[in-house]
C-alpha cells in the first residue's frame, strides 16, 4: 500500500471496556428494553388515547420483534399537565388508560409471552393536586414538610414577597412559586404544577418505597426512575454561581447546578430504593428486580448511580452524538463511556425517548439501520423507543395541537404509534379528537407494510436483535474498535464485525486495514437498507476494496470468533511515521 494509501486509511484504534460480568445472564443484560408511550400507543376504546388493552393487543409485536422487556411512560393517576409525570395518586392507575384489572391483564399477557414489564416511577415530585402536596399546604396530617417550602427572601416596593435564592426551573422561569394559604415559597424545579418532595424527610423516603413495594406485589419486574438528579437539593438560601459569559444570565442553563443536582442525598435514597428490590429478589422473586435511571448528566456523575440492582441511562448517542459526529468521535465517545464503568457494571445504550427528536431526525433517516446496528450490537443493554424498529421520524405539530407544556416541545417524537394505513396510521378509530395526529409518513411507514416486505428497517431490526440475542451469552464489555478515514466506525463482536460509514461520501476501503483477525473472507450477514451494493451470503475477500455507500452499515460474519487486534503497536506507530 502507498503511503497515500496509509494515510487516507489512517485509523484509531482501541480496546475498550471495563471488567467482565460473571455468571448467569439476566433479563435486563440483553435487550431490548422496549419504551412505550401509552398514550400514543394503540387506542382500544376509540377515546382517542392509547391505553393499557391496546398495548395487550399488541403482545405479538413485542415476541416477534424479541422484545425482552417493555417500559410503559407513566400510567399513575395524574391530571395530565405533563402528560403524567405529574403525578396525583402513585397507587392508581389514570382511568384514561384503563383501571387495575385491566393493568393485571397487561402484566399476565406479557410475561406468558416471557416479555418484563417495568414502570415509570416518577420520586422527585408530584402534581399539585396529590393529597399529599393538599394536606402539606395546610399542614394537616403529618405532611408539614412532605415538600420543600421556603420563606420569602424579603418584600420589593410593591410588597410581592421574592423568592429565597435565584434557583430556575427546567420549564423557564423561578424555581419557586409563593403559595398564598401558607405564606411561603414550595420549589417546583419542573413545572410550577410539579412540586418537589422533600427526601430530607425520611417519611417521604419511606412512602415511595412503599409505592415501589406495591406495585412489585402486581408482578413489576423494574422501575425506570425518571429525574434522578434532581431528588435532593442543599443549602435552600444560597443563589446558585452564574457561569461566566453566559447569556441570560437568569436561563436555567446558565447556572452552575452546584445545590440542584446530583447530590450526596440523592445517591443516598437511590440506594435504599434498590435495597426493596433486593429485598424482593432475596426473599420472594425468581426473577431479578432492577431499576434504570435516568440522569442526563455528567460521565462521572452517572456512574455513581450505579449500585446494586441500579443502572443508569446512557444518553451518550441522544445527546452527544449527531449528523455531524464523526467516527472518530464516535469511537472516543464509546471509550470514554465504557472505561468510566465501575468494576462489574453493565452498559446500555439509548438513541431515542419520548424527551428528544427521534434518531430518524436528528440523524437523518439514512441512518436509521446503521444507529439500529450500533445500538443492537455494541456490548450492553440496547433501549428502543416504540417506533424506532420501523423509522418514525418526527411529526409537525401546531401549536394549537400541543400536549406538551415543556419549550421546546416534545410532541413531534410523541405522535402515534404507526401500525398500518388506515385511520390515524392504526392507533385509533376516533375520527375527530386522536391524541396526537399522525405522522403523514405512516402511508410508507408502517407496522404492517414493513412486515410484509423484505428487506424494511423492521425487518433489519428483527435480524439484528436475533444476533443481539446470541451474543447475551458473553458478559464482556470489552470492545474491539477501530476508525478509518475518519468516518468509518468498526468493531467486533465475537465472530461479527460491524462497520458503519457516518460520511455522506461514500467510502472505499479494504477490511483488512482494520488489522482484525478476520480471515481472508467474511459473509454478508445484515446490509442496511441503503448498502445497495451488499447481498445477503455474499462472500467478500477481506484483502478487495468494498464501497460502502454514504451513512450505511452492514453486519459480516468472518471466520473466527472472539476476533482480536493482530498489529502490533509499533507497528501502527510505522504506519502512521510512514503517512506523515
Amino acid at each position: 500500500m502507498s503511503a497515500a494509501g496509509v494515510s487516507r486509511l489512517l485509523r484509531a484504534m482501541a480496546v475498550l471496556g471495563a471488567a467482565g460480568l460473571s455468571g448467569a445472564v439476566e433479563w435486563w443484560q440483553i435487550g431490548p428494553v422496549y419504551q412505550i408511550y401509552p398514550a400514543s400507543f394503540a387506542d382500544s376504546d376509540g377515546d382517542g388515547i392509547g391505553d393499557l388493552n391496546g398495548i395487550a393487543s399488541h403482545v405479538d409485536h413485542f415476541s416477534k420483534i424479541g422484545v425482552e422487556a417493555v417500559w410503559m411512560s407513566p400510567i399513575f393517576d395524574s391530571p395530565m399537565m405533563d402528560n403524567g409525570y405529574d403525578i396525583s395518586n402513585y397507587m392508581a392507575i389514570n382511568p384514561m388508560f384503563g383501571n387495575l384489572t385491566d393493568f393485571q391483564n397487561l402484566v399476565s399477557a406479557l410475561h406468558n409471552a416471557g416479555i418484563k414489564i417495568m414502570l415509570d416511577l416518577v420520586p422527585n415530585h408530584s402534581s399539585n393536586e396529590s393529597q399529599w402536596f393538599i394536606d402539606s399546604v395546610n399542614q394537616v396530617n403529618g405532611k408539614d414538610d412532605w415538600y420543600v417550602w421556603m420563606n420569602a427572601k424579603g418584600y420589593d416596593s410593591l410588597d410581592n414577597p421574592l423568592p429565597p435564592n435565584n434557583w430556575r426551573s427546567l420549564f423557564g422561569g423561578s424555581a419557586w412559586t409563593w403559595n398564598e394559604v401558607r405564606k411561603q415559597f414550595y420549589l417546583h424545579q419542573f413545572g410550577v404544577f410539579q412540586p418537589d418532595l422533600n427526601y430530607n424527610n425520611t417519611d417521604v423516603v419511606n412512602q415511595m418505597k412503599e409505592v415501589i413495594k406495591y406495585w412489585l406485589g402486581f408482578g413489576v419486574d423494574g422501575f425506570r426512575v425518571d429525574a434522578v438528579p434532581f431528588i435532593a437539593e442543599t443549602n435552600y438560601s444560597f443563589n446558585e454561581p452564574i457561569i461566566e459569559g453566559c447569556e441570560p444570565a437568569d436561563a436555567y442553563g446558565c447556572l452552575d447546578h452546584i445545590y440542584t443536582m446530583d447530590q450526596d442525598l440523592t445517591y443516598e435514597v437511590l440506594e435504599q430504593f434498590a435495597a426493596v428490590l433486593q429485598e424482593q429478589n432475596s426473599n420472594y422473586s425468581s426473577s431479578v428486580k432492577v431499576q434504570f435511571v435516568e440522569a442526563y448528566t455528567t460521565v462521572n456523575a452517572t456512574m455513581r448511580y450505579y449500585t446494586n440492582h441500579s443502572s443508569p441511562f446512557n444518553f451518550l448517542m441522544v445527546t452527544s452524538v449527531d449528523r455531524n459526529t464523526n467516527a472518530t468521535e464516535l469511537q472516543n465517545l464509546t471509550q470514554s463511556y465504557l472505561e468510566a464503568l465501575p468494576e462489574g457494571a453493565w452498559p446500555n445504550w439509548v438513541i431515542g425517548n419520548h424527551d428528544n427528536p427521534r434518531v430518524g431526525t436528528r440523524m437523518g433517516s439514512d441512518l436509521i439501520d446503521a444507529m439500529n446496528m450500533l445500538v443492537l450490537l455494541l456490548p450492553g443493554t440496547p433501549v428502543t423507543y416504540n417506533g424506532e424498529e420501523i423509522g418514525m421520524t418526527d411529526s409537525f405539530i401546531r401549536v394549537d395541537q400541543y400536549r406538551d407544556p415543556n419549550t421546546p416541545n416534545r410532541d413531534p417524537e410523541r405522535t402515534p404509534m404507526q401500525w398500518n394505513i388506515s385511520l390515524n396510521a392504526g392507533f385509533s378509530t376516533n375520527v375527530t379528537d386522536p391524541y396526537l395526529p399522525a405522522n403523514p409518513s405512516y402511508w410508507q411507514v408502517n407496522v404492517a407494510s414493513e412486515t410484509s416486505t423484505e428487506p424494511s428497517h423492521l425487518s433489519i431490526y428483527k435480524q439484528l436483535v436475533a444476533l443481539n440475542k446470541e451474543l447475551a451469552p458473553s458478559t464482556s464489555t470489552n470492545l474491539t474498535s477501530a476508525v478509518l478515514d475518519d468516518w468509518v466506525f468498526a468493531f467486533l463482536r465475537d465472530k461479527y464485525l460491524i462497520v458503519v460509514n457516518l460520511n455522506d461520501q461514500v467510502e472505499t476501503f479494504a477490511l483488512n486495514a482494520l488489522n482484525f483477525s478476520i480471515g481472508d473472507s467474511v459473509t454478508v450477514k445484515i446490509p442496511s437498507l441503503n448498502s445497495l451494493n451488499f447481498k445477503v451470503s455474499d462472500s467478500i475477500l477481506t484483502s478487495s476494496n468494498i464501497t460502502l455507500y454514504p451513512r450505511s452499515g452492514v453486519v459480516f460474519s468472518t471466520m473466527s470468533s472472539a476476533a482480536a487486534v493482530t498489529a502490533p503497536i509499533s507497528l501502527l506507530l510505522a504506519s502512521v511515521c510512514l503517512s506523515l
